[in-house]
């Protein structure tokens, strides 16, 4: 009798029950695509019957064998087959196993309810977000990486320049006071003193020894003999 349950007047209890569990009893192993996708016109809650009428959700009258109890059919189902009756409870655990099975199987044209699909959304946003932030860590520190190695670069050689400086420095001094190795620009001072060279005449020595472009000096009469020798 397939999937679905059909009632009619005359039928027994036990036929009834057949029926019902016939149409419970659904083995995974014969399901498929298709009878999820395209399913039976009385799979789930009918919303038409066989015959074109409409399947409301009706109530049984208390003459019935099942008094008050809720079913969808249309207003023919009285009369058997072609037309539909179902159980309330029964096409809604049918539309609830049709949900489970799209939420499982999305790839089958389930549509992901809004809110879903807006935490999607700002999940993925986030995600770029979080993308967007690594590439800009990762420039930044490349660019204090280049900056860093263009300084060092600079510090490393000023540092040689500075000692080459100094070294230039120190033959410099060393060619000033050898006396025997006189150069261009350089000179060297040679000094004998007396018992009685005045204080004067030294002080003016030694602005003459520091300023050679200074005045000659004059040798006073009462001091000793001082000897000052400027090779060029």
């Amino acid at each position: 009798m397939g999937r679905f349950s059909w009632l009619t007047e005359g039928s027994s209890s036990s036929d009834q029950l057949a029926t019902r569990s016939s149409a419970r009893v659904v083995s995974k192993d014969e399901e498929d695509v298709s009878s999820h996708t395209s399913r039976d016109i009385s799979y789930g809650i009918p919303s038409r019957c066989y015959c074109g009428l409409l399947t409301p959700l009706k109530m049984m009258d208390h003459t019935d064998e099942h008094p008050g109890r809720m079913f969808f059919g249309c207003k023919n189902y009285k009369l058997g087959f072609p037309h539909l009756m179902k159980w309330w409870d029964e096409a809604m655990m049918e539309e609830f196993l049709q949900l489970k099975w799209a939420v499982d199987n999305p790839r089958f044209g389930f549509r992901q309810p809004e809110s879903e699909e807006r935490e999607t959304l700002l999940r993925t946003e986030a995600e770029l977000t979080d993308v967007k932030n690594q590439v800009l860590k990762m420039k930044r520190l490349r660019r204090v990486e280049v900056t860093t190695a263009v300084t060092l670069f600079g510090l490393k050689h000023l540092i040689w320049l500075c000692v080459l400086q100094i070294i230039v420095f120190l033959i410099r001094d060393l060619l000033r006071r050898t006396p025997n190795r006189p150069h261009t620009g350089d000179f060297v001072v040679s000094a004998e003193y007396t018992t009685a060279v005045s204080a004067d005449y030294t002080t003016r020595c030694l602005r003459r020894l520091h300023n050679p472009l200074s005045p000659p000096l004059t040798e006073p009469a009462a001091a000793g003999k001082f000897f000052i020798l400027v090779k060029f």
